[in-house]
């Protein structure tokens, strides 16, 4: 629970002032000054930073498997401007308590970060690897990092490796070439848990013109199914939203997306359904525990404002 609240709070309310700047950090114990001072900023409860820490691995895992864990996370830190501000970021891959966690600290303004969490909670048993590359004249992150849910023995066959790009405050899978938009009729997009079955969730719809609306749709099983709208409110946002939106669905490739993401192992996670309108076609994506994209999460993320931005209006 403690790291869900802290998630939560990354996502909504994350930035940070420090006395520290990156372009100061020198040292693994320059990072790791830096590093608990955020965490303070933020309330996130990080009492011990290593970069070092294998413990867990080697316990579980032969000394030949260790050994490969150490050769793909063995650089745990790097510096760059990734958002493109001339000021310079941080990412990081660190244990605490024996977790581990990886947080972009991304500039602001002078001494101010935003903090984005590119974990996820199967990457905290697992040290992941930070690097740099650059392509077409971008600074990228090579993230290597434990596939979500995987389950294999061998902890050679349990890491991915993710080429992000920063892009709306947060990072997505980089691509080579992209549409400038993906011009839509409607989107629906639903959360739901486990435990909503039998229950009603919230829905939120958002038409090309603006117009968004929130209400209940009913759960039945693994699959949705309307039953009723119920509690029906409706805004109209300014259109920069919807071209925002347009923008987001072009850069994670939303229309080359599978249909359904899955983490295995795991009966308590939020499922996250999508359906896209252009025309004649709607493109669904159900996504279960929402962990295996970047892309969606920061989908996932920008539709959560804009509900937020309709259930306050009056």
């Amino acid at each position: 629970m403690e790291k869900v609240i802290c998630l939560l709070m990354i996502l909504f309310a994350n930035r940070a002032y420090s006395q520290l700047r990156v372009e100061d950090i020198v040292s693994d114990n320059d990072a790791i000054k830096f590093i608990q001072e955020i965490g303070k900023q933020n309330r996130i409860k990080w009492p011990t930073i290593n970069f070092n820490e294998q413990e867990s691995v080697i316990l579980k895992y032969s000394k030949e498997q260790a050994l490969f864990v150490d050769s793909i996370a063995k650089q745990r830190w790097v510096i760059a401007d990734f958002n493109s501000d001339g000021r310079k970021d941080l990412v990081a891959s660190f244990s605490s308590r024996k977790n581990y966690d990886v947080y972009a600290f991304i500039s602001f303004k002078d001494t101010v970060y935003n903090l984005i969490y590119l974990g996820n909670q199967y990457s905290e048993f697992f040290p992941a690897g930070v690097y740099l590359i650059q392509k077409k004249g971008e600074v990228l992150l090579n993230l290597k990092i434990h596939k979500p849910g995987s389950t294999e023995s061998d902890v050679r066959k349990l890491y991915r490796s993710d080429t992000l790009v920063h892009k709306f405050s947060s990072f997505v899978e980089w691509k080579s070439d992209y549409e400038d938009l993906v011009e839509f009729d409607s989107i629906v997009f639903k959360v739901s848990q486990v435990w909503n079955m039998g229950r009603s969730i919230p829905v939120t719809k958002l038409y090309k013109d603006g117009t968004i609306k929130l209400y209940q749709d009913f759960f039945v099983d693994t699959l949705f199914q309307q039953k009723w709208e119920n509690g029906i409110k409706t805004c109209l946002l300014d259109k920069t939203n919807v071209r925002k939106i347009e923008t987001i669905l072009a850069i994670i490739d939303y229309l080359k997306l599978k249909s359904k993401y899955d983490v295995p192992s795991v009966s308590d996670q939020t499922s996250y359904t999508t359906e896209v309108y252009i025309g004649r076609v709607k493109k669904v994506v159900f996504d279960y525990g929402g962990l295996n994209t970047y892309g969606l999460r920061l989908f996932y993320k920008e539709m959560s404002k804009l509900k937020l931005i309709c259930k306050d209006e009056k």
